[in-house]
């Protein structure tokens, strides 16, 4: 069975870009509203756990409560040396080193051969900018892409 013989591709529709752009499109007063309202509101619910903590230390209800924050504080503390720690040690090891092997360049012919897939089709996905939907029919997966016949993919060949 080759790729012209499944019939009824699910994606007849015209397909939406992935790729969802519309800041330019939108009202700029709405925008700063939406700035304003965000750092307001962030400046509002910091001051208010501030307020908070400081009722909690400070008023005389809680025992106690200076010593949990000075434990807090160092348990802190610490975790943020051992992530500095562990930062500058990676920095020092490993800056500028390129230590992933890189992967030989490969034809077109050669990534075909490998899912299965012709050098023209192969060609074919390449030069389609739509998103390829990958569908189960008789037994075989197949690459589905908006006004385009279904792309039969084979199985991974091993060398």
């Amino acid at each position: 069975m080759n790729s012209q013989d499944v019939k009824g591709n699910p994606l007849e529709e015209p397909q939406k870009s992935l790729i969802i752009d519309e800041t330019s499109k939108r009202n700029k007063l709405l925008v700063v509203l939406e700035w304003l309202v965000s750092v307001i509101g962030t400046i509002l619910v910091w001051c208010f756990l501030v307020w908070d903590i400081y009722e909690k230390l400070f008023s005389g209800q809680y025992t106690g409560s200076m010593s949990m924050l000075i434990l807090l504080l160092f348990v802190i503390l610490v975790i943020v040396l051992v992530g500095g720690v562990w930062q500058f040690y990676n920095w020092y090891m490993f800056h500028g080193k390129d230590r992933r092997q890189k992967f030989p360049k490969q034809s077109i012919a050669e990534v075909g051969n490998l899912y299965g897939i012709s050098q023209p089709n192969m060609e074919k996905l390449q030069s389609i900018r739509q998103a390829a939907v990958i569908q189960f029919k008789n037994h075989k997966y197949y690459y589905c892409v908006a006004g385009e016949p279904p792309i039969e993919i084979g199985m991974l060949r091993e060398k």
